[in-house]
């Protein structure tokens, strides 16, 4: 069974998905620094508690670690991306994905490209309020308005191709 889908993002899609993407990633991140925060702060004052100095400890360490490790390179990945759309315009307009017996096929009405990409080339597929997302294993991704999958089992009959291939 072959399904496809057309598409068409704008720049405002981009920035819109990139929002959905990073709010989604920070809600797990900050839940997560937050309990490591408090692990490693009570490791340095367990001997001799101090509600301050243990206070003190978690919030340098969730803040070091949300900054150094979360949002500089956030910042730097949203300004790669921001460089990239300016310098190639065939990232914006219409194209198509399909589900074929080999992968998905990529087709950019823009410049005419056709790629195929194996199963195993499929790293992981997710979904936020409005963008759906293909990533690859070589960093790339495909997004996708979910208005633009409503009336199509894409996403889940795509999650279980990949399933099915390993």
């Amino acid at each position: 069974m072959t399904l496809k889908i057309n598409y068409t993002l704008d720049r405002e899609d981009y920035k819109k998905a990139g929002t959905e993407l990073i709010t989604k990633r920070y809600i797990f991140l900050i839940t997560y620094f937050s309990l490591v925060s408090v692990i490693v702060s009570y490791t340095f004052v367990y001997k001799d508690f101090n509600w301050s100095e243990f206070l003190f400890i978690s919030a340098i360490f969730f803040f070091f670690a949300l900054i150094v490790i979360s949002i500089i390179p956030d910042l730097i990945k949203h300004s790669k991306i921001k460089k990239l759309i300016d310098s190639q315009p065939d990232l914006l307009g219409e194209k198509s994905l399909e589900i074929k017996p080999d992968g998905i096929e990529f087709n950019n009405f823009y410049n005419n490209v056709v790629k195929v990409y194996e199963w195993h080339t499929i790293k992981k597929t997710y979904i936020t309020k409005n963008y759906s997302f293909i990533t690859l294993k070589n960093r790339t991704s495909f997004i996708i308005k979910n208005e633009d999958l409503k009336e199509s089992d894409f996403i889940k009959e795509l999650k279980s191709k990949i399933k099915t291939s390993f």
